[in-house]
């Protein structure tokens, strides 16, 4: 869990520090052409990524379930790689 809000919380950090640079320049061309990229840049993962882990996590649930770790294991990396 903490890799994962430290990944999640570098990601905001990014976001605020980008968005605070673009913003010196007085405009809302650049903060708004950056929310764009950002959206961009995510798209693949919410298509793709989203899509993939939903398809996996009833297998992975179910070798959950049943305690079999090593079969939970194959399941994602079959559904990483």
């Amino acid at each position: 869990m903490v890799p994962a809000v430290v990944g999640l919380a570098a990601v905001q950090v990014n976001v605020l520090v980008n968005t605070m640079l673009a913003s010196r320049g007085g405009h809302d061309g650049p903060v708004t052409w950056l929310m764009y990229a950002f959206r961009l840049m995510y798209m693949p993962i919410g298509l793709f990524g989203v899509s993939i882990a939903t398809a996996a996590l009833p297998s992975i649930s179910r070798h959950a379930a049943q305690e079999d770790t090593s079969a939970m294991r194959g399941r994602c990396r079959a559904a990483s790689g």
